[in-house]
């Protein structure tokens, strides 16, 4: 059997972190079923319009096995909330294991944040739980807090190391990302037919870098075919979850 080459730019498809499940495989499948089925509640309905109920009825589990791992509705989202955290870590891991240059990091990093929010259900119905929820505002700021710290890293990383220009301000910088980031994202879900967030992050990346990269890194880049690299594949997201 031959196995497919990871491309630099490959973004990492992780499913479950299992971080605090059942040891036993009957109680992990039952406790991932419940938050699948609550992620998409939450995704389709928004958290205070979903309802436990739903929730049940979707995932074919009796109410004693519901509360036998879950107390509410809150702690189902809090547990979401836990699972899109750990599971980043992994993601972060597996991009860091390549042992990339900070700024093509940060881009692979950029594609797998978007790729989660576009296709990957459970981080779609946390981050509504997250933002509808008045229980969850402080883990909803300190979510973007750590995203913008984090780019601000990889950026400064960069910058020291002659990938950006010497007079680039990584906390600005950062901060451009991440609004625009979440500003393709509204967009392409709010106009049908128009540019992806995949493609709308890739021609804001396009536009950053050709101001701020350095020229032989940049050329680097183009030459290696990153600009015109595929789509991440949705289906991946949707079977790694139901796996």
């Amino acid at each position: 059997m031959t196995s497919t080459a990871v491309r630099w730019w490959d973004v990492p498809v992780i499913g479950w972190s299992d971080a605090g499940s059942s040891r036993q495989e009957r109680g992990r499948t039952t406790r991932q079923t419940l938050l699948l089925e609550a992620a998409r509640a939450f995704d389709e309905r928004g958290y205070d319009a979903a309802s436990l109920s739903e929730i049940l009825k979707a995932s074919g589990r009796t109410k004693g096995a519901m509360y036998f791992h879950f107390r509410s509705k809150e702690h189902l989202a809090t547990v979401l909330v836990t699972e899109i955290v750990d599971s980043w870590a992994v993601v972060c891991r597996e991009i860091r294991d390549r042992a990339l240059d900070p700024l093509r990091t940060l881009l692979v990093e950029t594609d797998a944040y978007v790729s989660r929010w576009t296709h990957d259900v459970v981080v779609r119905g946390g981050s509504r739980a997250m933002s509808g929820g008045a229980n969850f505002a402080d883990k909803h700021r300190a979510w973007y807090g750590d995203w913008g710290r984090s780019t601000a890293e990889h950026l400064r990383d960069a910058r020291d190391q002659g990938m950006l220009r010497p007079d680039t301000d990584p906390d600005r910088l950062s901060r451009l990302v991440v609004a625009a980031s979440c500003g393709h994202r509204s967009f392409a879900e709010t106009i049908p037919g128009s540019p992806t967030h995949f493609e709308r992050m890739t021609d804001t990346w396009l536009g950053i870098l050709q101001i701020v990269a350095t020229e032989w890194w940049l050329a680097d880049v183009l030459d290696s075919g990153w600009e015109h690299r595929p789509p991440p594949d949705a289906s991946a997201f949707a079977r790694i979850r139901e796996a």
